[in-house]
């Protein structure tokens, strides 16, 4: 004889997950989260709030308004309040089998759903014969123990009484105010014209169909984020997979290595950990967020669904405002943000025989994708890290990262971050100014080479931005690009032709272009061959 009623509702559903008691003066909050009021005023006072107007809820961190009255000031959680009066009730019949009649303590055969008092079949009958309670509508413990009795019980929920008007029940709903009134109130506080009020079933049904309309908006997303979550755990499954394969394959290698290559290995395997937890923690994140999003999804819309499975119409109207509010919310809630590219795997990566190895190392592993964007720096501007049609790029021995900044006249000098260091050279004429710098290279030995092409010139430069020597007086009309052969030799676009100099700076060679097109860039190879850019 188990109630329906019972069945649907969980137990953790009527528990306050502060105290993780039976919830006393339930309380619920925008986010449809609800906690004893008691556990919100000791939890306000022990947690910092987001602002003097919002505090967050200790369940999913959402905001909720804080009322001038505090915890007392929030909305009272009736739905809740008479399923537990209700299930105490189904429960007393289930575990007990016997209660006391209200009147003279016999067993009590039947209850009177108006008086909320429990009868015996003596008592029943005085009751009956009164004129005040003849037609109180009785019900006898049989059919209150019933399927169907839960139904019974809570169509006979006890009246809300009026907050503001003493004594009278809460049976009109304001559309103006969007809120449940008393009779007084249509009269006193929500007259017409001014207010338009209804009573409760009339308002029942457009309400209703709102809410269910934002319950299947909601659902609709479940679907989506559920595939998500299960791609997550598809790839942390494949990341696991690959750093078991890669242990394996550093296993297999170091195996032939000598004695003094085993640390390397063990540094290796390492890094292999800290890159798979940095990478597992970027996919248990993207997936606690996605759960999170379920989680809320899955709390507004199941409280939402039970209240308008198991409400009465005053409890719906009740909530009406903050589940519409809530699912509201939650349709127009941001996805989580997740890369639909995801393809960073661990790879080991081993250098060559066992004899170069000795002097390099075991290997090294890569986990990042192939065009991963390193770093970007810079900016619009004539400031420091700034730029104004930058031109070429050079990279030091060290990982420094030199910027000719053509716009601004200048040499620019980051670290490998991008992180400004220095900045060298300004518009002029002199040694160590500049004329629309075009490219930049380094040597063998660390320094920078710039083409100063307004100036007619190849400068060269210390790191520091100290001028050492020049290249090409006299020899250049408009040198744009630099590169630097393996054997220290320089080679500079100039217009049509690509001249060659030695390391100490004497031209050595002209090659001029059949191409129509004004050479701009260049490189070298290890062969001594030299490419060029033409525009």
């Amino acid at each position: 004889m188990a109630s329906s009623l019972l069945s649907q509702i969980s137990e953790d559903f009527l528990k306050c997950q502060i105290c993780h008691d039976t919830f006393k003066r339930p309380k619920v909050l925008s986010c449809l989260h609800t906690f004893c009021l008691q556990c919100l005023k000791s939890y306000l006072k022990k947690n910092p709030r987001v602002s003097i107007k919002t505090f967050l809820c200790p369940l999913c961190r959402q905001e909720t308004a804080t009322p001038p009255t505090g915890a007392d000031g929030l909305k009272d959680n009736f739905f809740v309040s008479n399923l537990l009066e209700a299930l105490s009730t189904l429960k007393t019949f289930k575990v007990k089998g016997f209660v006391a009649c209200g009147g003279c303590s016999r067993s009590a055969s039947s209850r009177c759903m108006e008086c909320e008092d429990f009868l015996c079949v003596h008592c029943h009958g005085v009751h009956a014969k009164l004129k005040v309670t003849r037609d109180h509508t009785v019900l006898s413990i049989r059919e209150l123990s019933s399927e169907g009795g839960s139904a019974q019980i809570r169509a006979y929920t006890k009246a809300t009484l009026c907050p503001v008007h003493e004594g009278e029940t809460m049976r009109f709903y304001c559309e103006t105010c969007q809120k449940p009134i008393c009779r007084d109130c249509t009269v006193l506080d929500h007259s017409k014209p001014d207010h338009k009020y209804v009573y409760f079933k009339d308002a029942l049904s457009s309400r209703k169909d709102e809410i269910q309309d934002l319950l299947t908006s909601c659902r609709g997303m479940v679907e989506g984020l559920e595939e998500t979550k299960e791609r997550l755990e598809s790839e942390e499954g494949e990341l696991r997979e690959t750093k078991e394969g890669t242990l394996k394959d550093i296993e297999e290698w170091v195996a032939g290595l000598v004695l003094d290559t085993q640390r390397k290995k063990e540094e290796l395997k390492d890094q292999v950990e800290t890159i798979y937890n940095e990478q597992l923690k970027e996919l248990s994140a993207a997936k606690s967020r996605v759960e999170m999003t379920l989680n809320d999804i899955d709390s507004g819309c199941g409280f939402s669904e039970k209240v308008l499975d198991i409400g009465t119409d005053f409890e719906i109207l009740s909530m009406r405002n903050e589940m519409a509010a809530r699912l509201s919310d939650l349709t127009k809630m941001e996805r989580p943000k997740v890369d639909q590219n995801r393809s960073g795997l661990i790879k080991f990566r081993p250098y060559g025989g066992i004899g170069e190895l000795v002097k390099l190392g075991v290997g090294e592993l890569d986990s990042r994708t192939v065009g991963e964007l390193v770093v970007k720096f810079g900016g619009w501007g004539p400031q420091q890290g700034q730029f104004k049609h930058p031109g070429g790029v050079a990279v030091s021995s060290a990982g420094h990262i030199i910027v000719a900044d053509t716009g601004n006249h200048r040499i620019q000098v980051f670290d490998s971050r991008g992180v400004f260091l220095r900045a060298f050279g300004f518009y002029g004429s002199a040694d160590d100014a500049f004329s629309h710098p075009h490219d930049v290279a380094m040597t063998t030995d660390d320094r920078i080479l710039v083409t100063d092409k307004g100036n007619k010139l190849v400068k060269l430069f210390t790191l520091e931005g100290k001028l050492i020597g020049k290249i090409g007086t006299g020899n250049l009309k408009e040198p744009t690009g630099v590169a630097v052969y393996k054997h220290g030799g320089v080679a500079v676009t100039d217009t049509r032709d690509v001249k060659t100099f030695t390391r100490t700076g004497v031209m050595s060679a002209t090659c001029t272009s059949d191409d129509p097109g004004y050479s701009h860039y260049l490189c070298t190879d290890d062969e001594g061959r030299c490419s060029k850019c033409s525009l």
